[in-house]
């Protein structure tokens, strides 16, 4: 096999090239990394020597180019779907209240074991309402 690598996509960490790197093979085709260690050992040459470069064979280029934009798609629908919505309103403007988390971190301080076991509490931005999350389903709290 006389063909030459080209570098289909560049990250800034080891651990994304390597997933992009096992997804392809997993699909069939061969792909190498280069610069992982070299970043590894000192970060800050990452900006000087272009980044962590993702390589297949050139005749491959196109189809794993394709392959990664579909994975990237995939994942935006994920996360995506995973928005937390008020039960109320069915507004999206949520944020999480984190007052038990604060407690839980000052008792393992003090203590070296939690006395508050933090739970997902959230609170609507639009209509104020204020809930929890017990094992996947929303409960209201007042």
């Amino acid at each position: 096999m006389n063909s030459r690598l080209v570098t289909i996509k560049k990250f800034s960490s080891p651990w994304e090239a390597d997933l992009a790197k096992t997804h392809l093979e997993a699909c069939g085709i061969n792909a190498f990394i280069i610069d992982s260690q070299t970043i590894s050992v000192n970060w800050l040459f990452a900006n000087a020597i272009g980044g962590i470069k993702l390589q297949v064979y050139e005749e491959h280029a196109t189809e794993a180019k394709e392959i990664l934009s579909n994975v990237a798609v995939e994942v935006e629908e994920l996360n995506r779907e995973e928005k937390i919505i008020c039960p109320e309103c069915e507004s999206e403007k949520v944020t999480q209240i984190n007052w038990e988390r604060r407690w839980s971190l000052v008792s393992i301080l003090f203590l070296g074991f939690p006395v508050f076991y933090p739970r997902n509490r959230y609170q609507c931005q639009h209509c104020g309402n204020k809930w929890k999350e017990r094992s996947g389903r929303a409960v209201k709290t007042d």
